[in-house]
């Protein structure tokens, strides 16, 4: 998406702050747990879901957290340790009271592994000598597994956005130096109306002249840079590509960028 925005009057943007989405799940608060629940997430992605239950289960010992608890449940069923994920899951169920169809989706994996479970009680050959004749029993169908719901794995929030940040952090910066060039100009306006010598008189208005001109671009440079971060904040705050152009004309400033 390309944004085009010409900022033509000087004045200070307010920065707007997208609501994040609330987890269906609830994360760890404390900084250790949830460093290590991360951790686990970082495991689950690359299919090392035997470092990543090593991982959640650290994070629970510090504090039990209901996605900690529903990703622990997930990587041991990925492993075929059905009894554990049963186990996990039934665990999230009581801890998140979870009701409609999310509890219905755990339910429905519960249910899958416990036909797993099943299946080599199925298939086992009878123990009492066979009789001649006898039909042997048919193992019953496996039933297809249901479709594997994705690991909770949080997304980048509009506050970690360090791009967005740093050109508001600049906008601001170069509006405080656009109004500190624009006083000490009225300054020199003032020194220049009571100077008597001509000369050092329009020396003076010279460097009035120029501190203004200065005041102006900068303050319009920080408008935009500002203007820039605030979109980058509010409309586009979980992208991580990014190019921003900022080009400066007399009394205008363009910002162009691709969030």
């Amino acid at each position: 998406m390309r944004i085009l925005i010409i900022v033509i009057v000087v004045g200070a943007a307010r920065l707007a702050a997208a609501q994040p989405t609330e987890p269906t799940l609830s994360k760890p608060n404390d900084p250790e747990a949830a460093r290590l629940y991360r951790e686990g997430n970082g495991h689950y992605k690359v299919r090392e879901y035997t470092q990543a239950i090593a991982s959640y289960a650290a994070s629970i010992k510090i504090e039990e957290s209901q996605a900690a608890l529903y990703n622990i449940a997930q990587s041991h069923r990925q492993l075929g340790h059905y009894e554990d994920a049963i186990w996990f899951y039934r665990r999230l169920i009581d801890s998140a009271a979870l009701t409609g169809p999310p509890r219905d989706q755990v339910e429905e994996l519960i249910a899958a592994m416990r036909r797993e479970l099943a299946k080599p009680a199925a298939t086992q050959p009878p123990r009492d000598i066979a009789k001649e004749g006898a039909q042997p029993v048919a193992a019953a169908p496996s039933e297809p597994e249901p479709e594997e719901p994705e690991p909770l794995v949080e997304s980048p929030r509009w506050y970690h956005d360090r791009l967005g940040w740093g050109l508001a952090g600049g906008g601001v910066l170069l509006g405080g130096a656009a109004i500190g060039l624009a006083i000490t100009g009225e300054q020199l306006q003032r020194d220049a109306n009571h100077e008597p010598d001509e000369v050092a008189r329009e020396q003076l208005r010279d460097r009035v002249e120029t501190r203004r001109t200065w005041a102006l671009i900068t303050g319009i440079a920080g408008g935009g840079l500002a203007v820039a971060g605030a979109v980058r904040l509010a409309l586009v705050p979980h992208t991580s590509e990014s190019e921003v152009v900022v080009a400066i004309g007399f009394g205008s400033v363009t910002v162009a960028g691709r969030f």
